[in-house]
């Protein structure tokens, strides 16, 4: 994993902001492993009897923050629809 003392957003695209507006949180930025985390939470599910269905987003980004499809950003909040792999 890798850790920052701080962490740099960027919304740009949504709501008229300029897509290089920077806000800075004054607060750490940690990326894990992302292959060794997922190895870690099915071993977790596995002993525990959870079953992990795999699927997808049918989206696709057409401009900054915007996508069709599956994901839908709004005021009210966000919309992840997922489908089955393979079908």
């Amino acid at each position: 994993s890798t850790n920052w003392a701080v962490t740099d957003c960027f919304f740009g695209g949504s709501f008229d902001t300029p897509d290089d507006e920077r806000l800075r949180l004054d607060r750490a930025y940690l990326k894990v492993d992302r292959l060794r985390l997922k190895a870690l939470l099915r071993e977790k599910h596995a002993a525990t009897g959870v079953q992990l269905l795999e699927g997808y987003a049918p989206a696709a980004a057409i401009a900054p923050n915007l996508f069709d499809g599956g994901l839908v950003h709004d005021a009210s909040g966000s919309t992840l629809t997922v489908k089955a792999s393979g079908g």
